[in-house]
């Protein structure tokens, strides 16, 4: 059986990760709306309306740093989740890099549900 080093194509993704896998130019795309969370999803959303992987990424971003921002209002408290919560983003935009399924708790479900 021939694996990624084999054939330099990373595996295909198993059932229920159809927002994981894709070209790695997709990938890399889908990866950028993590940087700065709404604002980069807002332009990769812009850009890449119909790469399915790119707009459920696009998406989860966005609510995602919406929900940060509110969040980061609180002093103190809310600035220390605003900035562990964009370095979950950045771990995000790294395992969608390496073809791995990110979704993150309640958004993700939200976005595919509703907005998908």
């Amino acid at each position: 059986m021939m694996d990624e080093r084999s054939t330099g194509v990373p595996p295909a993704a198993p059932s229920g990760q159809a927002y994981a896998s894709g070209p790695q130019d997709v990938r890399i795309k889908a990866a950028i709306s993590y940087l700065l969370l709404w604002l980069t999803g807002l332009i990769m959303l812009v850009l890449e309306p119909g790469e399915r992987l790119v707009k459920f990424h696009a998406l989860q971003a966005i609510i995602y740093g919406l929900v940060l921002m509110i969040i980061g209002w609180i002093p103190i408290l809310g600035w220390a989740a605003l900035i562990l919560g964009w370095l979950y983003g950045l771990y995000g935009a790294l395992m969608i890099y390496e073809g791995r399924e990110f979704r993150i708790p309640y958004i993700g479900d939200f976005v595919e549900k509703n907005l998908m």
